[in-house]
């Protein structure tokens, strides 16, 4: 609804728009306005699972109109793109989460993937999840740690080695608190060459993990029932 809307409003100012979409009511759109249109591929599966679809149609479109370099090539090559390599991680880390509620904490510059970490949790294992980032974490969202909550907690530290060095002392003071407070917590690197390795690595182990989580709890990732009755409410 809100992409659709922001189409609209886009063409009432006379915004140039390309269209990428799987079809529906956006393709119709695209269609009837003569806008350009890309085309995904008509797979089944839930939009968060077509990231690697969706940026290939953006990241072609930018290369093709001479917004970006053209780097194809290294693009295709990312180490990350073999989930196999992440799967026992995934696993592990389902495991130490098991039925507690998961906190995800990032430096600010991380902060996008902590919020897809929560979107996953969400979504595939159909359980809450929350997300926060340094600095902020260490002036509000600290002070709700308590040493009476730590069974139903688990927290996950999401770590560029190469991140601002203020930020990776905030996490060394957090990991000293979390032990202090007795929290099961892990540090989760985020690993890869490049910009791309490391976002696209930490969004699959995101993901994996969420799936192992989700077989765990015995419901399906790909189902969004409650979503779907929400939708329909008439109110």
């Amino acid at each position: 609804e809100e992409t659709l809307s922001s189409y609209t409003e886009a063409g009432k100012r006379g915004i140039p728009l390309i269209v990428i979409t799987k079809g529906g009511k956006f393709k119709e759109l695209a269609e009837k306005d003569e806008t350009p249109l890309v085309l995904l591929p008509q797979e089944d599966i839930p939009p968060r699972m077509g990231a690697g679809y969706m940026f290939s149609a953006l990241w072609t479109l930018l290369v093709k109109n001479g917004v970006i370099e053209d780097e194809t090539e290294t693009v295709k090559n990312l180490k990350t793109l073999e989930p196999d390599r992440e799967d026992s991680k995934a696993k592990e880390l389902a495991e130490k989460i098991s039925n507690k509620t998961p906190f995800v904490y990032s430096s600010y510059k991380w902060r996008n993937l902590a919020a897809f970490w929560k979107i996953f949790f969400n979504e595939n294992a159909k359980i809450h999840s929350f997300w926060n980032g340094f600095p902020s974490l260490a002036h509000q969202e600290l002070a709700g740690f308590n040493k009476s909550d730590q069974d139903k907690f688990f927290v996950l530290l999401l770590k560029d080695k190469n991140d601002d060095g203020r930020h990776l002392k905030l996490m060394k003071k957090l990991n000293a608190v979390l032990n202090n407070l007795d929290y099961g917590h892990e540090i989760v690197e985020i690993e890869g060459g490049s910009q791309l390795e490391k976002i696209f690595g930490n969004y699959l182990l995101a993901a994996l993990t969420t799936m192992h989580l989700a077989k765990m709890n015995g419901v399906d990732p790909a189902e969004a029932g409650i979503i779907e009755e929400f939708k329909s409410l008439k109110v």
